[in-house]
């Protein structure tokens, strides 16, 4: 009986410490508005103003790319094609046509067996 308090009592304090951890700071992402829907392909640049490692960078753009997939969901229907994203350090280098993160690509819709984001390709840089 001790240890099963025991073992519950420790359970209890580490979700505890767990759960006091500091919230994550917002970041400052831009989606261009130069999103395009074809038959063929949905493109879209992002403006990453801030990222701080390549981890968070890809966190970012995964959760970019989600997004972006759900706003043109049902415009995309079960139709395959190819998605790609461009990522930008800032307006000015997404003017200058200066890709500076890389690029994600995605292939929707693969297979019957694989609908949806399928990833092809994660050529994302930090430098």
């Amino acid at each position: 009986m001790r240890k099963s308090i025991f073992t519950l009592l420790f359970l209890v304090i580490t979700l505890l410490l767990v759960g006091c951890q500091n919230d994550p700071e917002p970041k400052d992402i831009v989606v261009i508005a130069s999103q395009s829907l074809t038959d063929v392909s949905l493109q879209a640049d992002v403006v990453i103003n801030d990222a701080t490692s390549l981890a968070e960078l890809n966190e970012i753009a995964l959760n970019v790319a989600s997004q972006i997939y759900e706003e043109n969901f049902a415009e995309i229907g079960a139709k395959k094609m190819t998605f790609t994203l461009r990522f930008y350090a800032s307006e000015d280098d997404f003017e200058a046509n200066q890709i500076t993160y890389g690029t994600l690509t995605f292939d929707i819709n693969l297979s019957v067996t694989s609908p949806g984001l399928s990833l092809k390709t994660n050529a994302l840089i930090y430098e």
